[in-house]
This record gives structure tokens, C-alpha cells and sequence, in this order.
């Protein structure tokens, strides 16, 4: 099974893009990049955690 992507690395990475940016409607598309990247992060780690919840009450 391969890796999940890093979804919190990307985010941090294009958010940094975004702090050096100089276009200002550049830097807001960016960080929109981010957030919904974070965003994505958080659904995953509660999508394994309630996978995660379902197995040990399983048993």
C-alpha cells in the first residue's frame, strides 16, 4: 500500500510561499492552498481515528 501524502507538510510548505509573496492576491491564493490542505489533513486523521475506534470495539 503506498504512503498517504503529507497533507500538514504541503500546507506548512505553500503557506511559507505565501509569507514571501509579494502579490497580494497571490499570497491569499496560496494560503487558501493551505488551509484546505489542513483541512483535508484533519478529515484524515479523524476518518483513521474513528477507523481506528471501530476496530478496537470490535473485538
Amino acid at each position: 500500500m503506498s504512503e498517504s501524502p503529507d497533507f500538514r507538510k504541503w500546507a506548512a510548505r505553500v503557506a511559507g510561499q505565501a509569507g514571501k509573496e509579494r502579490n497580494a492576491s497571490e499570497a491569499h491564493r496560496l494560503m487558501s492552498i493551505a488551509e484546505y490542505w489542513t483541512r483535508l489533513a484533519d478529515i484524515e486523521d479523524w476518518q483513521r481515528d474513528s477507523q481506528s475506534g471501530e476496530n478496537t470495539t470490535a473485538h
